[in-house]
């Protein structure tokens, strides 16, 4: 943005667009260009000597980047792996509006006992997630899974860093993590 004002403005001074009385100086204009160049630096290191002399080592603020952009790569790594698709699948359908089908498996209440250890998930019963094992044991058992466990605002608050994470790399991480609720 900044640049695009000072090439705007060095363009329109010869074309007379500006008037002489709203000119900037040439010291005013060597120091937007120096303020222009310098921004794509950082200070890396200032020192100065007993006798007064100064020195700067300036690194590029794109170098910086990179390895912030790599930092933030290896955290959404970290944070879509945190949970299995099969989990991630069950916090999406407690999150949703309305009844959220399931069928009964011993995988499916391991899976619900791991999120209320990571405190994403909490049972509503009393028995807890064993309510689950006592009422439905049968293969072909469905039941709404809302009934009996309820997400927790850390398990919305994460749903959403998954959600900005993939909106971040177009879909990806999500397409890769779970299949939708209930498919």
């Amino acid at each position: 943005m900044t640049a695009t004002l000072l090439v705007a403005y060095l363009v329109l001074v010869p074309l007379g667009l500006i008037g002489q009385d709203r000119r900037l100086s040439t010291p005013e204009i060597l120091v937007a260009v120096a303020v222009l160049v310098l921004s794509q630096y950082s200070v890396e290191d200032l020192t100065f000597d007993a006798g007064g002399a100064s020195r700067i080592r300036l690194r590029r603020v794109e170098d910086r980047q990179r390895v912030i952009e790599s930092d933030i790569h290896v955290l959404q790594v970290a944070l879509s792996g945190i949970v299995t698709k099969h989990e991630l699948r069950h916090l999406r359908g407690l999150a949703s509006d309305g009844p959220f089908d399931v069928q009964y498996s011993n995988h499916m209440v391991r899976e619900l006992e791991r999120l209320d250890a990571m405190r994403f998930v909490v049972p509503i019963r009393e028995a807890g997630i064993n309510a689950i094992r006592i009422d439905h044991q049968g293969p072909d058992d469905r039941f709404d899974l809302q009934s009996y466990v309820a997400i927790t605002n850390r398990g919305r608050e994460y749903l959403k860093l998954l959600d900005s994470l993939a909106a971040q790399e177009h879909g990806t991480l999500l397409d890769d993590a779970a299949p939708p609720a209930g498919g």
